[in-house]
């Protein structure tokens, strides 16, 4: 969780954008959908930042939160948009942004006979 904190700078964290397009007034389903998985992301991870400073625990819990609100509004930001968003992240974990870490995209899943 360290690496998390770490990996985002020492600037302020700004406010989750919304892509364009997509207004959370009008996309309230969306809006509920990004502020559940964020809560869920940082419920989640709660051991892990339990172990930081209050400044940090603070931090990370924001960084999670706004990772989890990227992936749930994927499909509405530009590839360079989420990378951005993520970037903190993928800098700790070494996701991309897939789920899947650095392992290796699973083989095909159909055989033709």
């Amino acid at each position: 969780m360290i690496t998390l904190v770490r990996a985002s700078g020492r600037s302020r964290i700004p406010a989750d954008p919304w892509p364009r397009g997509l207004d959370p007034e009008e996309d309230d389903g969306l809006r509920v959908s990004s502020a559940l998985a964020g809560r869920d992301a940082v419920m989640a991870a709660g051991p892990a930042v339990a172990t930081l400073d209050r400044g940090a625990t603070k931090r990370a819990n924001r960084l999670l939160g706004r990772t989890a609100h990227a992936f749930v509004l994927r499909h509405g930001f530009t590839g360079s948009e989420f990378a951005a968003l993520v970037a903190p992240w993928k800098a700790a974990t070494g996701d991309p942004g897939t789920g899947r870490g650095t392992d290796p995209l699973p083989g095909p899943l159909v055989r033709r006979a």
